[in-house]
Parts: structure tokens; C-alpha cells; sequence
């Protein structure tokens, strides 16, 4: 990844925190939606977001390696 340590600290860091904040994002869309009315359709393209969000974390944090 990068050869000075403290970047990859950093890195990890970040990524752990994107990866958290997207997690809970997606949580509280799913958590605020109004059960038996709420739109499918709807819902899942709230949610995309965050969960492309916790990815990019991941990938980030060093989970996903050789994501090209």
C-alpha cells in the first residue's frame, strides 16, 4: 500500500470510519421507514449509498486488496 506507517495508520482509520458511519447510515434509513407502506424501490435506493459508503472503507481499511 504505502510505504510510510503513518499513512497507513491513517488510512485504516479513515476507512474503519467510513465503513462505520456507512453501516449505521444504512441502519437508520432502514430503521426510519414506514413498515408495511414504505416502497421498496424507495428504500433500496436510500440505501445504496451508505452501503457503497461502508465499501469504499473497506477497501480503505485494507479488506478489499486488489479491487480494481
Amino acid at each position: 500500500m504505502n510505504d510510510n506507517p503513518y499513512k497507513q495508520k491513517v488510512s485504516k482509520t479513515v476507512g474503519w470510519l467510513l465503513f462505520a458511519i456507512g453501516i449505521i447510515a444504512a441502519v437508520q434509513v432502514l430503521m426510519t421507514q414506514n413498515g408495511a407502506g414504505a416502497d421498496s424501490a424507495r428504500t433500496i435506493g436510500q440505501v445504496v449509498g451508505p452501503v457503497l459508503i461502508s465499501l469504499v472503507g473497506l477497501y480503505f481499511a485494507g479488506v478489499f486488496t486488489k479491487a480494481r
